[in-house]
Order: C-alpha cells, then structure tokens, then sequence
C-alpha cells in the first residue's frame, strides 16, 4: 500500500540556530571573532534620542558586510537570502524562539515568599507566568503614551478623531 505523506505545520517546536550552523562555517567563525560593540558609541551622534528605536548599527553592519561578501546589491535580495541561509540568520542574531517566554515556579520553592498565598492560592501546586519578547517595545510605547507629548497628541485625538468615530457609528449606524 502507498503511503501519503501530509504535511502540517508544527505548533510548538524546539529549534537552535548554533546546533544547525557547523562549527567550520565562516559566518560563524566570523561572529565568534567580531567585535562590533564600538559602533554604538561611534553611530550615537547619528541617532535621535526619543520616538522609535532605529535598526541596531551592528545588525546594519553585518547586513552590509553580507551584502558585500554575498555580492548582493538589493536591500530586498539580500533580505531574502539571508533568510534563506541559517548560517546568516545566526550571524544577525535572529530569534526563532516562540513569541512568549515561559516562566514556572513550584509551590515548594515560594514557602517563604510573604504573598505566596496571593499568589498560587490554596490548590495550585505552580505558577505559571508568560512574558512577551516584545515586552521592550511595549514599555517603550507606554512610555512614550504616558509622556508630556504622549499625554497632548491623545488628548488631540479625543477632540479631532475620536468625535468624528462616535457621530459615525452611533447616530448614522455605520458599524462593520
């Protein structure tokens, strides 16, 4: 009897660049052997100090020297192959990791926490707590949100956007 493979995407997998990537590869004995931590002091002047963060200046400068290895004029080729190679996506750092990190802590390691029954309750023998990989840039937006300008451009929106939402879906009944 003939079998017939099917293919589905796996939910949840365990997966790590370095153990893909041969311990010979160039970009690998390159990224063990590059120092790029003087380009943030050398770029600083280069960037603004509020609003979005720009790309890193060593993940910039590991593109361009790519590029240049690759022979690979296009930002959109070169972007393309790297994320077609793992040897280069481990020389940029790239996560593959889920979107959250985990976290468990077992009821016999918080005994002596004060808030322990606060916290795992009377029955949980865990706890269990994710923590988002972006958490970063949430913080930064919120920040940002509850800043002097954050605080002006939503009060801004209140008055200019916002009335217009509310005559639109309440009185003229335009909803999806």
């Amino acid at each position: 009897m003939q079998g017939i493979k099917i293919y589905q995407e796996k939910l949840f997998n365990s997966f790590r660049l370095s153990d893909h990537v041969p311990v010979t590869n160039f970009y690998r004995r390159l990224k063990d052997i590059l120092q790029l931590d003087f380009l943030y002091k050398e770029t600083a002047v280069c960037y603004g100090k509020s609003w979005q963060k720009s790309i890193d200046p060593t993940m910039f400068f590991k593109l361009n020297l790519i590029g240049y290895l690759e022979n690979i004029i296009s930002d959109r080729k070169l972007i393309s192959h790297c994320n077609m190679r793992l040897d280069l996506l481990s020389f940029l750092d790239y996560r593959t990791q889920t979107k959250k990190k985990e976290y468990r802590g077992s009821s016999h390691l918080c005994k002596t926490c004060p808030i322990n029954s606060q916290c795992l309750g009377k029955t949980a023998k865990e706890k269990k707590f994710s923590v988002t990989y972006y958490r970063e840039e949430y913080e930064r937006n919120n920040k940002r949100i509850h800043s002097k300008q954050g605080r002006y451009m939503k009060r801004k929106r209140r008055s200019t956007v916002e009335p217009v939402f509310g005559t639109l879906t309440h009185f003229m009944k335009l909803r999806k």
